[in-house]
């Protein structure tokens, strides 16, 4: 089941990440405390099966959870 993995706000707290943004950022820009995006990325890297933010971030490309195109719209819009 591609693509069904993980929820939007985590696709985007995981491309937000991926950028640089830290925890505190992220949670500031979705209008979330840090240490709600804190627990959303462990349970993205548990869904994934990931143990870091490069894994994270590939597996979730590999498995159609994102995209190029939306890691770019995101990386522009920060």
């Amino acid at each position: 089941m591609k693509g069904k993995l993980l929820s939007d706000r985590q696709k985007t707290g995981l491309a937000m990440l991926s950028c640089g943004l830290s925890e505190a950022h992220v949670g500031e820009r979705l209008f979330i405390s840090k240490d709600t995006v804190h627990k959303d990325r462990k349970q993205t890297y548990k869904l994934l099966g990931a143990s870091t933010l490069a894994q994270a971030l590939l597996y979730a490309l590999l498995q159609d959870e994102l995209t190029l195109t939306a890691l770019r719209a995101i990386r522009a819009s920060i």
